[in-house]
């Protein structure tokens, strides 16, 4: 995977209603 692949997801991640956030805190059981 290239840096820029990697970053690309990071981003995706930490935007605001997306990602491991939105998951989190959506979803008790994880």
């Amino acid at each position: 995977m290239s840096i820029e692949q990697l970053e690309s997801i990071a981003q995706a991640m930490v935007a605001p209603g997306k990602g491991i956030i939105a998951i989190d805190e959506s979803n008790n059981t994880i």
